[in-house]
């Protein structure tokens, strides 16, 4: 839970990024478009620089599910569509979850499909 006032007022204008006070992420507000592979989804988010923050990641499974509730805090542009987690499959080598956030289902995929990607970043750290 965010305390910091101040820095949840800087960014609830922002055009790029968008904050759930309720858990202290700061999200990418609107997906490039592009849809990449599991590694490369990874690759993008540790090498995305917006609003002069540079830790962004690819949010775990448990992480990205609970934005399907609240997914209107996004921009429209291919809100509905299938992003990628961090999350690996476990008992399946060389694929990974992911989430449709129209459909709400969530599964495993080959790392090698293509998915969108939403960045996270916790204002915390």
């Amino acid at each position: 839970v965010l305390d910091n006032k101040s820095q949840i007022e800087k960014f609830k204008h922002s055009s790029k990024v968008v904050l759930d006070p309720s858990t202290g992420l700061m999200w990418q507000k609107k997906t490039d478009g592009i849809e990449r592979n599991w590694k490369d989804a990874k690759r993008y988010c540790e090498s995305l620089e917006l609003d002069g923050f540079n830790n962004w990641e690819l949010p775990s499974k448990p992480v990205l599910s609970m934005m399907t509730a609240k997914q209107n805090i996004f921009d429209e542009f291919k809100r509905g569509g299938w992003f990628w987690t961090s999350t690996p499959n476990r008992k399946k080598n060389g694929s990974a979850a992911m989430i449709g956030f129209k459909s709400k289902y969530n599964g495993f995929s080959p790392i090698k499909d293509k998915y969108l990607v939403r960045c996270v970043r916790n204002i915390n750290e």
